[in-house]
């Protein structure tokens, strides 16, 4: 229960890695604002741990899905504490092959929406400190073939988490970068 009273926000926090993520998290105490598309999933995530995650289903790349899912941790739990930068959406092709619509999806629902989340939280960061887990890949690293929009949004990720790492630990908020690889 290492986690007790704290209050984190997850995005893709319904099903998959993030669904795993708000599982984990809510088992160690927390609190979990899970944000995600999939009805389905977030209405059996918050079945199944009840009083511990509120599930939101909104567009990450959408501003106001951010700042509805940050006030509802301040709403329903009291602050926060956390916020997981875990949603992703994109298309796989050659880059050569790839047109302006899987750009705009990939960094829409990786790059800006870690940017929109992280904006909404640091009010509520900033006074009482607290910690940002954002997305990188592995792909990105090793600049896995067909991946070269999500590579970019998620290489994006990394910088913007070492810039605010840097800027934003006079507020004791903690920034992190994971980069995942099979």
């Amino acid at each position: 229960m290492q986690l007790e009273n704290k209050v984190v926000v997850v995005t893709g926090g319904a099903s998959g890695i993030g669904g795993a993520i708000s599982r984990v998290l809510a088992l160690r105490g927390a609190k979990v604002v899970a944000v995600d598309l999939n009805t389905e999933a977030g209405t059996v995530l918050a079945e199944e741990l009840r009083d511990s995650v509120i599930f939101i289903e909104g567009d990450v790349s959408k501003q106001e899905t951010a700042d509805t899912a940050v006030a509802a941790a301040v709403e329903n739990f009291g602050g926060l504490d956390g916020l997981v930068n875990n949603a992703h959406a994109s298309r796989q092709a050659p880059f050569t092959d790839l047109d302006q619509t899987a750009w705009e999806l990939s960094f829409k629902t990786g790059f800006l929406a870690t940017r929109q989340f992280m904006l909404a939280a640091y009010p509520h960061l900033k006074d009482n400190g607290g910690s940002i887990v954002n997305f990188g890949s592995g792909s990105a690293m090793v600049g896995q073939p067909t991946q070269a929009a999500y590579a970019s949004a998620k290489e994006a990720i990394r910088g913007l988490s070492r810039v605010t790492a840097n800027e934003w630990a006079a507020n004791n908020i903690r920034v992190n970068a994971v980069s995942p690889w099979r």
